[in-house]
């Protein structure tokens, strides 16, 4: 038994020695790797080879605790970062072969940091932190590459360790890439950007808050500290953010739309409409606008007829406002549907409201109550006739909208047209049942 025991000792003992002869060899290799790209940089297999035999290296005990280990691999890192960088400018739509290249400068930091907290002499520690210096502009140029690709969260990683980085490098006495503090704050501001996009907004917050408590000079940060407490507080604390931003920065247009937003929101339509009116000021040609600030003077319009004993002459004013910019809209494109269709749905609930006052007049069988019935009647269905060109319109831009249809269905039931109606109610019927129709009047005189 002492014998079998010793030999299975003996074994594991010759593996162990084994193992660690193959990662000091896999170091020596992967210096040897490097060096023979670094004397023919067009022999780019040479860095895989190099970070190849690294990875067998690192994950030995002994070697894995030397500082040069580390030092090396992160080196392999920013030699490939530049091979990359100067094969595509001088060959654009090139690529460059390299495992892990995507993340390759944070790989690069990773290394050097460990090569750092390892350095047992001076060099060491030099040559680390200058490592940690070549990477930086890579850090950022990758950062914003992912970000262009709209991989936030990588762009993020990125943009973070450029701050990590910074911060190593000063705090041991070396000279960072990032030279002034408004480039520190810029990468902070990139940061806290590439962390909203992702959706990581406690990480967002820690940037754009540091910001924000220094009063960097971006109007972005008030609306960024505006999303990010939306979700915290709740909007109506969350304005408070807004306020500053638009005291600090009133001509900023992306504030002013965010609080353009912040009032549709919370409904204060009476606030919205001066926000709206200076954003056509500062945009005349935005359509979009025009569109919006009708349908808040249609919301406040419909609240006023809704009102019981609402101002009636006040409605009627805020009808012809909204009216007015439904048509300034058509004005800067003809075909816009969205207003197309909202000039129609104006006349068509106008329509519905003389409706129900025309259902309390039905129950006055007086010679005058006959009279107003007949004369309200009238009205009605002028108020359709208005609606239906509109509609009609809105049909030949998308026959299959469902409220087209319903609309067009009720209008030619009250105007007692059978035929067309029964038409638009069996073409709802197919839409609804997951058919398309095309335009019924596209073509027609």
């Amino acid at each position: 038994m002492k014998k079998i025991l010793f030999a299975i000792f003996s074994l594991l003992f010759a593996t162990g020695l084994t193992f660690g002869q193959d990662a000091k060899k896999a170091e020596k290799d992967a210096e040897k790797a490097l060096s023979a790209f670094n004397l023919d940089q067009a022999k780019s297999e040479k860095l895989t080879e190099a970070i190849e035999a690294s990875d067998i290296a690192i994950q030995d005990a002994e070697i894995g605790a030397l500082s040069k280990t580390w030092i090396t691999r992160g080196q392999i890192y920013n030699a490939a970062l530049v091979r990359n960088a100067v094969i595509k400018q001088l060959e654009p739509g090139a690529s460059f072969e390299f495992k892990g290249l995507a993340t390759a400068a944070v790989k690069s930091v990773e290394a050097f940091k460990k090569g750092l907290s390892l350095a047992q002499k001076k060099f060491e520690t030099k040559d680390a932190l200058t490592g940690l210096a070549e990477v930086q502009p890579y850090l950022t140029n990758s950062g914003v590459g992912a970000f262009e690709e709209q991989n936030f969260g990588l762009a993020y990683m990125h943009f973070k360790t450029g701050l990590e980085v910074h911060n190593l490098l000063i705090d041991n006495g070396a000279v960072s890439n990032v030279a002034t503090d408004d480039d520190y704050d810029y990468l902070v501001y990139l940061s806290g950007l590439a962390a909203m996009s992702a959706n990581m907004m406690a990480e967002a917050e820690e940037h754009y808050g540091a910001l924000y408590a220094k009063k960097y000079d971006n109007a972005i940060v008030y609306e960024a500290m505006y999303k990010i407490y939306t979700e915290k507080e709740g909007v109506e604390a969350a304005y408070r953010f807004l306020q500053e931003g638009r005291a600090a920065y009133p001509d900023d247009v992306s504030l002013l739309f965010a609080e353009i937003n912040h009032y549709l929101k919370i409904e204060a339509l009476d606030k919205l409409i001066a926000n709206l009116q200076e954003a056509i000021s500062k945009e005349p040609g935005n359509i979009s606008l025009y569109t919006t600030t009708g349908s808040v003077f249609d919301n406040l319009y419909q609240r006023t007829y809704k009102e019981e004993g609402g101002d009636r002459v006040k409605g009627d004013e805020y009808f012809n406002q909204a009216l007015s910019y439904y048509n300034q809209a058509l004005e800067i494109d003809p075909t816009y549907t969205d207003a197309i269709y909202s000039i129609g749905v104006l006349y068509y609930n106008h329509a519905a409201f003389l409706a129900q006052e025309l259902n309390v007049l039905a129950d006055d069988m007086s010679k005058e109550g006959l009279k107003k019935y007949d004369q309200k009647k009238e009205e009605l269905l002028a108020q359709f006739d208005k609606a239906l060109p509109w509609f009609v319109k809105a049909e030949q831009s998308d026959p299959n909208d469902l409220n087209v249809l319903i609309a067009l269905k009720e209008i030619y039931a009250k105007k007692d047209d059978l035929e067309l109606s029964t038409e638009f109610k069996n073409r709802l019927e197919t839409v609804q049942g997951g058919e398309t129709v095309t335009s019924y009047f596209k073509g027609r005189n």
